[in-house]
């Protein structure tokens, strides 16, 4: 997982591969559900991809099908890489 917020008063200019953020929001790319299985395939109501986002309360959220990635934007005072984490961790024992 990985994100990146930049302050609004850093004027420094803006880069390609860069997620910019003015407000408290996190932006993360998710690849697995937290045991290592991929999570391409896993769609659908009552799947692994809604639990995800239901569990994460996601502000947006993108699965990139089949290849496994899913994006997403959450409540930056709430959630960090390592919480993130833990809780997908938690989810899945």
């Amino acid at each position: 997982m990985a994100g990146q917020t930049i302050p609004a008063s850093s004027r420094e200019g803006h880069a390609h591969a860069t997620l910019y953020n003015t407000g408290n929001l996190g932006f993360y790319v998710i690849n697995g559900d937290g045991s290592g299985t991929s999570l391409a395939g896993k769609g659908g109501q009552g799947s692994s991809l809604e639990a995800l986002a239901r569990t994460l309360n996601c502000l947006a959220f993108d699965s990139e099908g089949t290849g496994g990635l899913v994006n997403i934007v959450v409540d930056g005072s709430q959630w960090d890489a390592a919480s993130l984490q833990a809780t997908q961790s938690n989810r899945n024992s």
